[in-house]
């Protein structure tokens, strides 16, 4: 699976850029589906620059999800992520940070989250089943200074995994 990760998830600061392509997620957005033309479109802006992933982003500015990751940010100390209303896919790994959060006391945001507030992010995060929780370390080339969130819920997902693998072994047939 390491070869499967982004050097941001191996290094712990993943590099993101905002698309260039006014994003729009349409009827089917929330479902994984074969007609995702956009979401490949956005993976190919972020190979050209070398980032790890790409934010999608709506004509007015408002920030969507990642071409394969949810967004997390964290704004004048609360915890914004875009709505699932947004017709953003409902991430398994995105579900079990925002329970991680309630369990934590942070204070949270599930509404519109702008392109504008990513700038005045202290911290950033993506989340996918693959990468797990990701800090992000550059978006547009500019520096996003912290990672501690981001440090501790990974440390509570690997808890969480290696757990979660003692049990099936446990129960597994010999």
């Amino acid at each position: 699976m390491g070869g499967r990760l982004w050097r941001g998830t191996r290094s712990g600061a993943a590099s993101v850029v905002l698309t260039r392509r006014p994003f729009a997620p349409g009827s089917t957005g929330g479902y994984k589906t074969t007609s995702r033309i956009a979401y490949h479109l956005a993976r190919e802006e972020r190979r050209a620059a070398g980032a790890d992933e790409t934010i999608l982003v709506t004509s007015q500015g408002q920030v969507l999800e990642g071409a394969v990751s949810n967004v997390f940010a964290v704004v004048d100390g609360e915890v914004a992520t875009p709505s699932l209303s947004t017709g953003i896919l409902p991430g398994i790994t995105r579900e079990w940070v925002l329970l991680q959060l309630v369990d934590l006391g942070a204070r949270i945001r599930t509404s519109a989250l702008w392109r504008s507030e990513l700038s005045l992010a202290t911290e950033i995060l993506l989340t996918n089943a693959v990468q797990g929780i990701v800090t992000v370390g550059t978006v547009d080339g500019r520096p996003v200074p912290e990672r501690a969130l981001a440090n501790t819920l990974r440390e509570r997902y690997a808890l969480g995994v290696a757990a979660s693998r003692s049990a099936g072994a446990a129960h597994s047939p010999r």
